[in-house]
């Protein structure tokens, strides 16, 4: 028996249109057509550069961003404090700011529905580490407000969950509609892109970036890696940043 990944039943895509071939040049190439990479060509492309946005599958979002429930952070989902502890506080801080103008071309596109998000320690680990998650919000500028055990408990109306952090910038949106919407903008704005491409390697040279690919080479300035789990494939640096995490969703009324 084999099996066969399938776009979700909940998937209203719109058609992107795409290029015919790959270019042999571009100022930027984003690896990766999710929610990160469609939002990064939004901001290259009206900020005058062109990108070229690259994916392995066959249309927007059909990786884990169109598969997930739709919760948009201002943050990773894992806890505030393994951030920095990964990446150190200055490039959380870049992440995580990137995250908020992710958050803000949401809004502004009107595919954000401002709920705010709890995140609930689960495991003992995450117990003991609340007081240090609370003090990475504030590192990472990120607006958060401490919840007790017994204020998740009376708001979730289970005791599985010890203390919490609410974020009141965080929100919601439907995974089968907004990554292409926002490449459709993206598009118009200049921003090309192809599918069903195969980034294999890249290839730091004197005069820039090659990126080679199943339909071939193109050259740029910069590229923007996109890709979720498999960008330690493309960049080796990525092979102690990347890690799986445990993520739950709970809704109420």
């Amino acid at each position: 028996m084999s099996l066969v990944a399938t776009a979700p039943v909940w998937a209203k895509q719109t058609s992107v249109p795409q290029c015919a071939s790959l270019p042999g040049e571009a100022p930027v190439v984003v690896v990766g057509a999710g929610l990160a990479g469609v939002a990064t060509a939004v901001f290259l492309a009206e900020a005058g550069f062109a990108p070229v946005v690259l994916d392995a599958r066959g249309r927007v979002g059909d990786g884990v961003s169109g598969r997930r429930n739709g919760l948009a952070l201002p943050l990773l989902t894992d806890m505030p404090h393994r951030l920095i502890c990964a990446l150190g506080e200055p490039a959380g801080r870049m992440l995580t700011a990137y995250a908020k103008r992710g958050i803000f071309l949401l809004e502004e596109c009107q595919l954000l529905d401002p709920t705010g998000a709890l995140l609930a320690a689960a495991m003992p680990q995450e117990r003991e580490s609340h007081e240090e998650d609370l003090a990475a919000l504030r590192a990472l500028d990120i607006a958060g407000q401490p919840w007790s055990a017994d204020q998740v408990h009376e708001r979730t109306g289970t005791q599985q969950f010890g203390p919490g952090l609410w974020l009141p910038e965080a929100g919601r949106i439907d995974p089968g509609t907004a990554p292409s919407r926002l490449a459709l903008r993206a598009h118009k704005a200049g921003a090309q892109f192809l599918f069903n491409t195969t980034v294999t390697k890249l290839h730091n040279e004197t005069n820039g970036m090659r990126v080679q690919t199943t339909a071939g080479d193109v050259r740029c300035d910069v590229v923007v890696l996109a890709s979720n789990a498999a960008t330690a494939q493309l960049d080796p640096w990525f092979e102690d940043k990347v890690y799986p995490v445990r993520t739950q969703l709970a809704a109420w009324p």
